[in-house]
């Protein structure tokens, strides 16, 4: 299992680097995009009569190119990472309150029916299978309004949503997880901030916007 960089001068932007670029053939695309973020923060310090380590400045310097990141296709990765957590969201909602029905083409369809720009069930598909590496990650950062203001925080709750998504289970002969075993975590050493962890898993409840008229059918009082 992948383990985040926490120990990166920036950890914020490290994380976020491997939540856009998950897969082991990015790295250099997700290294060339955290030198480019971190250059223009460089910047703005500068102005301000800040400090930067020299370290810093030569790991960013060796990293801006070759390799170029096209806005294109940051937009998109931003796209698929939330679709892909607000996908996790749902899910996770299922599980907690209609079990029975709860499922990845469940939730699918919850989503597409929200009718939100791009929310289609292809797309939701073809997303959910680029970042399903970091489906926890994307899946604590939608659950916390789309911000990450206490990295560690985000952390914690993307660490219990990944311990459920490799545990829970549907009721039904020969069911599998829904989390695969290859997701990127924290590395060794890192204390969670609950002290009943990993023994207990609290995920807050939270209700899911009202669909009105376009709620599944399945979702329907009887």
């Amino acid at each position: 299992m992948p383990a985040l960089p926490l120990n990166a001068a920036e950890s914020v932007t490290a994380v976020l680097g491997v939540m856009l670029y998950p897969a082991d053939e990015d790295i250099a695309a997700r290294d060339c995009w955290e030198a480019l973020t971190l250059a223009r923060v460089v910047g703005q310090l500068r102005a301000q009569g800040g400090n930067v380590e020299d370290g810093l400045l030569d790991w960013i310097l060796a990293h801006c190119g070759p390799f170029s990141v096209g806005q294109e296709d940051l937009v998109e990765r931003w796209r698929g990472g939330t679709m892909t957590g607000e996908l996790v969201s749902v899910l996770l909602w299922l599980t907690a309150n209609h079990p029975d029905l709860a499922s990845w083409s469940k939730a699918v369809e919850w989503l597409e029916a929200m009718g939100q720009k791009g929310f289609t069930r292809s797309a939701i598909y073809q997303y959910k299978r680029r970042f399903v590496r970091v489906a926890h990650l994307w899946g604590a950062y939608c659950i916390n309004r789309r911000k990450i203001s206490d990295l560690q925080a985000v952390l914690a709750l993307s660490e219990q949503i990944r311990s459920w998504g490799q545990s829970w289970r549907r009721n039904d002969p020969g069911a599998q997880p829904l989390f695969a075993n290859d997701m990127w975590l924290p590395p060794e050493g890192w204390m969670h901030p609950d002290p009943d962890w990993p023994e207990c898993i609290k995920i807050a409840r939270y209700d899911l916007p009202s669909l009105d008229a376009r709620t599944p059918r399945w979702l329907l009082p009887k």
